[in-house]
């Protein structure tokens, strides 16, 4: 499949233009946010640069929703020099007896040819206690060309809600293993072979206005310099955020 950058832009807009109807429309939403760094599972996926994104979420139902966003990856070599990323998630989700449930597909796009795009399934478990949220995810990427075999990312993050405050804390840790075929693309998600990642975060909410501080960190000593799909931004990171609800 091939999806520039002017086709993935323009998707995005469609999906948040989209009228929608009864509870579905007070449940849709969008945002901007800008980072110092854009990493995913501690890895920068912007190449060590600043980030803007732009990101949103369709109610179709009160269950079913369809999560969009695009974001600037500066060249990125882990995505073959990508200068964009368009990541489309249907999902369904319940609610029952304070617990979450969900489940979907993530399907992580970039510009140029279309060989470095893939897909993943995704199933999560949330549940809240007061100020305290509780989460636990698994990710698992099918055997795949652009990540050069398979790719599952197990995680479990807390959030806590300071009373009387602005501010929330969040942390969490995740592994990261999987099959490889090619060493060359496998190197993309897992450089250095199977990791462990881990983050820490404060933020601060004032109406539409998030600013935040995250650090993150992973157990990978030395990236796979082989591979022109890895670089050296792996280890521990300080990033700052900014988000902006529309």
């Amino acid at each position: 499949m091939r999806y520039p950058t002017t086709a993935a832009t323009i998707l995005l807009c469609a999906i948040l233009a989209t009228p929608a109807s009864g509870q579905a429309v007070r449940q849709s939403g969008a945002s901007v946010q800008f980072r110092t760094d854009d990493r995913e599972r501690g890895l920068s996926w912007s190449d060590g640069e600043a980030a803007l994104s732009l990101e949103g979420t369709l109610a179709v139902s009160p269950a079913l929703s369809i999560d969009a966003g695009v974001t600037s990856l500066r060249g990125s070599s882990r995505h073959g020099g990508s200068d964009f990323g368009l990541t489309i998630s249907p999902r369904y989700t319940v609610q029952s007896a304070g617990w979450e449930l969900s489940g979907g597909v993530n399907g992580y796009l970039f510009d140029g040819d279309g060989e470095l795009n893939f897909i993943e399934v995704e199933a999560s478990a949330g549940y809240l206690i007061g100020p305290v949220s509780l989460v636990g995810r698994a990710r698992f990427a099918p055997s795949q060309d652009a990540i050069g075999g398979s790719n599952v990312h197990l995680g479990a993050n807390a959030g806590l809600g300071i009373p009387g405050s602005p501010f929330s804390l969040y942390g969490g840790v995740g592994y990261s293993f999987g099959s490889t075929s090619d060493p060359v693309r496998a190197a993309r998600l897992r450089p250095g072979g199977d990791y462990a990642d881990y983050y820490l975060a404060v933020e601060r909410m004032q109406r539409n206005l998030a600013l935040g501080i995250e650090w993150t960190d992973t157990s990978i000593k030395r990236a796979d310099a082989a591979s022109p799909f890895s670089d050296d931004n792996t280890g521990q990171r300080l990033t700052a955020y900014v988000r902006i609800r529309l």
